[in-house]
């Protein structure tokens, strides 16, 4: 029920995008002093409905579609903006002469803050206090990279090393490495890379809702390719699996589907130990405080990557977390907002992060 009504807000959210962006096609033509008549209405109206609308449909489709498509969107929701901005300043001289200019300027802006931004890949770090733990570890979290989407293997190249030269003890990958977009080739080069990091306990991956091409009906790669590739480069499969690590910490990768109740996974498990569980979906909080997992590592929400869907996301709570770090007595949830982004370049929510956790006791 919370989603159909979910989806009839966006539904509303579009329709009054296009009202807004008629509303500004048409003041444009005022201002440029072009007479206006009911077939040039008409037309700026099919014209608004079919650019909203349509930029949905298209802006999946390759980098340029997507700008174009975010842009659009953007123009229609500065337009609103200004026009609620206008209702304060209309008699001000300077104001109408320039407000007609202000939503071209700012979805402008936004755009190439957006590009700027998500190719930005930054280093977010956590410390984390646990006494079940008897060493200082260093633990790095990458999830996200959905890659060929603005990463190239050069840059890629650039954060492995960066990472390798903080000498992690773990390396974890929570999901979502891979996409529908990326190809076999590329698939190889981002594995072979991640696999080139430097570190003292292992490379451990989950898969994510992408990896598999699970939303993809010509898939440019196989599931099997793709493990083994992961095999091949020492990469650790984690899906409903447990690992010791030291004999200090027991890592568990929960699947995507077909997942056990962590009740199950966890009934041979001593719980004096420091429980570490990777899901790339931030959920099952409380199930997995109660059953004594001392940390949660997910990625998935991309932290909203493009406003407003973030702020929808924490309306109608789509995940238990969004985005950074949450921690109740022995238990610390952390979420990244991803080493890149999904379907398009642009990301005008958080920055673009790899995460270093810092576990001491």
């Amino acid at each position: 029920m919370m989603y159909y009504l979910l989806l009839f807000i966006i539904l509303i959210f579009f329709i009054f995008m296009a009202i807004f962006l008629y509303k500004y096609l048409i003041d444009i033509l005022k201002h440029c002093k072009i007479k206006l008549n009911k077939h040039i209405v008409y037309s700026m109206l099919v014209l608004s409905i079919i650019s909203i609308f349509g930029s949905i449909v298209v802006i999946f489709l390759s980098t340029f579609w997507s700008m174009l498509s975010l842009f659009i969107l953007h123009l229609s929701i500065m337009s609103c903006l200004i026009y609620l901005l206008n209702i304060f300043f209309k008699k001000n001289k300077l104001w109408n002469k320039i407000y007609i200019f202000l939503p071209l300027l700012l979805s402008t802006i936004i755009i190439i803050y957006g590009y700027i931004n998500m190719h930005n890949v930054v280093s977010t770090s956590y410390e984390v206090h646990n006494n079940k733990v008897n060493n200082d570890y260093k633990i790095i979290l990458i999830a996200d990279l959905h890659y060929g989407v603005s990463l190239n293997n050069k840059q890629l190249k650039k954060y492995c090393d960066e990472i390798s030269s903080l000498n992690p003890d773990i390396v974890i990958l929570a999901g979502d490495i891979v996409d529908e977009k990326t190809t076999k080739k590329q698939m190889q080069d981002a594995i072979k890379l991640i696999g080139s990091i430097k570190n003292n306990y292992g490379i451990f991956f989950i898969y994510g809702n992408h990896d598999k091409n699970t939303y993809s009906r010509n898939p440019k790669y196989k599931t099997y390719e793709l493990i083994s590739e992961l095999n091949k480069n020492k990469i650790t499969i984690l899906e409903e699996y447990m690992q010791n690590i030291n004999d200090d910490i027991v890592l568990i990768g929960r699947g995507y589907d077909n997942r056990l109740p962590i009740e199950d996974i966890l009934e041979r498990v001593d719980t004096n130990r420091f429980i570490l569980s990777v899901d790339h979906v931030p959920q099952e909080y409380t199930r997995n405080i109660e059953n004594g997992v001392n940390m949660l590592l997910s990625g998935h929400t991309h932290a909203g990557q493009i406003f407003p869907v973030g702020l929808i996301e924490r309306i109608f709570k789509t995940s238990d977390q969004i985005y950074g770090i949450e921690e109740h007595e022995d238990f610390a949830a952390i979420v990244t907002s991803g080493i890149a982004g999904w379907a398009m370049p642009i990301r005008t929510e958080k920055h673009s992060e790899y995460v270093i956790i810092n576990l001491s006791k």
